[in-house]
Parts: structure tokens; sequence; C-alpha cells
């Protein structure tokens, strides 16, 4: 954030947690810490760990606001708006908790982004079944994981732009040649954050920018 937000500038208008594993939250307790927050979005659903509780202490104590989302709801900013595709009741109960992440899709300037959190085949299968899904830009599902980023939803929404934003080191292999393969299938332009560093990604009357720190 520091590469971008202005040092003077010490206000964050929304945190958006897909959801409640560590690698999703624990970042944002630093954010928390070093930023005042306007309220802090999520789906409600809990997390089981003692650090997830911390956490949950700290925005009380910050006294940050919590708004809950589901499929349906709506975000504006002027002429600009995010609306939430996902979890419905039914993904918010799902046993696999990366199913039940936050999904936005953002369109401003003509440009249409999807943010996916961890979301894999089946909440993909669900959202081309109730939505028109055709993208200009995607957020890679679970980090380039295999068992995202399906073949029958990248058909529909067929982003001309894909970051993927994976650590340098992991130990699963992050992002699989499965997803690359089928990412390059539709011809979509891909980054990657273990490769290219910071992504930016602007829009302006529906043609869309991007730059890669490296």
């Amino acid at each position: 954030l520091a590469q971008i937000v202005p040092e003077t500038d010490r206000y964050i208008d929304l945190i958006v947690m897909t959801h409640a594993q560590l690698d999703h939250f624990e970042g944002l307790s630093d954010v928390v810490d070093r930023y005042k927050v306007g309220a802090f979005i999520t789906s409600g659903r809990e997390g089981a760990s003692e650090a997830w509780r911390n956490f949950e202490s700290k925005l009380k104590e910050e006294k940050i606001p919590v708004i809950l989302v589901e499929a349906g709801d709506r975000i504006r900013y002027k002429d600009s708006y995010a609306d939430v595709l996902s979890p419905d009741r039914e993904s918010l109960v799902d046993p696999e908790i990366n199913e039940s992440s936050v999904v936005l899709e953002f369109d401003s300037e003509g440009v249409k982004s999807l943010f996916t959190g961890d979301m894999g085949f089946v909440t993909e299968n669900k959202l081309v079944d109730k939505f028109d899904v055709n993208i200009d830009v995607l957020k890679v599902g679970h980090h380039g994981s295999r068992y995202a980023t399906g073949l029958n939803f990248l058909r529909e929404a067929t982003p001309r732009v894909s970051v993927i934003e994976v650590g340098a080191k992991n130990t699963f292999g992050h992002p699989t040649q499965a997803t690359l393969s089928r990412l390059a299938a539709i011809g979509s332009s891909i980054y990657r954050t273990d490769q290219n560093g910071l992504v930016t990604i602007t829009a302006k009357d529906g043609l869309i920018g991007v730059s890669a720190e490296k």
C-alpha cells in the first residue's frame, strides 16, 4: 500500500475480506494498525483460528464498522459500482470455506473486473448459470490453483487481462500449469505478482491500461 497510497493519506474507505482464512486476513491486521478504515466488508462467515478471533477483537477495538454482504448487494461510488455475486445462503454453509468467498464484479469506466477470492469450480459454475460473467479483467481464483479458473467459466468470462496474486515462494505449486494453460487457451494476457511484482490496472472509456513493476 505504501507504493500506492500517498504517505500523507492515512484513510481507506473500504476493506473487503473475501473469507476468514489466514492468507486472506493476516495482512489486513497491519493495514488496520496503519490506516483509519471507514468500513470492513465481509460475508459474516466466521473463521476457526485463534488468529481470526484476535483480528475480530482488533476490529472492535478500532471501532471499525463491519458490513455483511451477500449475493444481490451492491456497493456504489459515483458512477462506479461493485455487485456482490457470491456468496449466497447455500455457499455460506458449504463445508469448503473457499466456496463462500465474497465475489465482486466491479464496473467502472466501461470496464468490468471480477474479484474472486478463493472460489473454485463449484462457485464458478454457479455464477455462469446465474449471471452474465463476461468481463474484461479477472483476479484469478485461489492463486492459480488447479481447482479454480475452469474452462467452462473462462469460456463465458473471456477476460482480456488476468492477474494471479501469488507469493514468490509457496508450498502449493501455485500457479499451476493447468490453470496457466487454460488462461492461455482463451487468449488472456497473464500477469503474476510473483514474477511481475505490483500490477497496476487503469480503466478509461472502456480501455484498459496495465503496468507492471517488473
